[in-house]
């Protein structure tokens, strides 16, 4: 394995475990093994189930423990299939490089970087063009190197 493919695994890890800790998007499957509340000072969680749910649950919420099994499960994707999971990750990596580069740049103007539930009705703010911007190109990049890739691969 050469440095580039260690960076694109490494940051394919990052992103699947945050997709599965922290996004609002996996959340419904979240909620079948551990449930978040707030009790105004304190982040809290429950359990839900019997022990095997109970253990997925407390895997899902500790992103520590999340990650040991992605990096368990990538590696075993890219040792049993190297090339596919190689550009599965591919996709991850520039999303988390993706989200990095938001994050930045939302922590640098000044905006919050927890999501908040918002109305129907989106207004524009002075960065929503350039959010788009940067998802769109990064995602553009992305498509376009995943094609690439699979026509070298399948020239081989």
């Amino acid at each position: 394995m050469n440095i580039l493919t260690f960076i694109i695994l490494s940051l394919a890890v990052f992103r699947i475990t945050h997709l599965f800790v922290f996004d609002k998007i996996t959340e419904p499957i979240r909620k079948r093994f551990v449930t978040r509340g707030f009790d105004g000072q304190n982040i809290t969680f429950t359990l839900q189930g019997g022990n095997v749910r109970r253990l997925i649950g407390n895997i899902v919420n500790c992103y520590w423990c999340a990650g040991i099994w992605v990096s368990a499960i990538v590696i075993g994707g890219y040792l049993l299939s190297p090339t596919i999971t190689f550009y599965i990750s591919y996709i991850f990596a520039l999303s988390s490089v993706q989200a990095l580069i938001e994050t930045k740049l939302l922590k640098s103007v000044g905006m919050p970087i927890e999501m908040k539930e918002v109305p129907a009705v989106l207004e524009e703010d002075e960065i929503s063009g350039a959010r788009g911007f940067v998802n769109a190109l990064l995602m553009t990049l992305g498509a376009l190197l995943i094609v690439l890739g699979i026509v070298l691969a399948l020239m081989r």
